[in-house]
């Protein structure tokens, strides 16, 4: 308004510099609350995605649909007991969870040679996955090619009509209903 005091920047004493200061402060607090909330509300828009997606799945399930979600089961904000909610979410469906896994040093590796990761983004995401699961098959892909991996799924899952549903880009989780 017209009752503030004007700082000019061109004099630097003091006093200016006192009031830019604090003008900075004020900025920079005003600048992390809105980046704070708006990391909120990213993490709220994730874990309503994840949810729906679930119960997307489950809706094909009951028309008799098998379903392959590609996703990680990880404890974040919000969702900080994700395998119990996903066991409440498909209680009294056909769950079945494969896990598909390998060496940490083999995931960074094939981060690497991807290129569209971060070389220790399956460290980070290993420190959030849910642990205590129950898995109906595990298996590594360290020790099998891709078509041993599939055949080592087919042969121990049998699938009908098959949707896949993937979830940030290919991940090391695949649930079939």
């Amino acid at each position: 308004g017209e009752n503030r005091k004007k700082i000019d920047i061109k004099k630097p004493n003091a006093e200016n510099l006192k009031k830019i200061n604090v003008l900075k402060k004020k900025n920079t607090a005003k600048q992390t609350r809105e980046q704070q909330e708006e990391g909120l509300l990213i993490k709220n828009m994730i874990v309503i995605a994840i949810i729906a997606m679930y119960y997307a799945a489950r809706s094909f399930s009951e028309q008799g649909r098998d379903v392959i979600i590609d996703g990680l089961i990880m404890n974040i904000d919000g969702l900080e007991q994700h395998y119990n909610k996903l066991l409440e979410i498909f209680d009294g469906y056909p769950l079945k969870i494969v896990h598909v896994h390998c060496p940490l040093e083999v995931c960074r590796l094939r981060n690497i040679l991807r290129g569209d990761r971060q070389e220790n983004q399956s460290l980070v995401q290993s420190r959030i996955a849910e642990s205590n699961i129950e898995y109906y098959l595990s298996i590594d892909t360290s020790v099998n090619n891709v078509q041993e991996c599939v055949d080592i799924l087919l042969n121990n899952i049998v699938l009908q009509t098959l949707i896949i549903i993937e979830l940030y880009g290919k991940q090391s989780l695949i649930l079939s209903l």
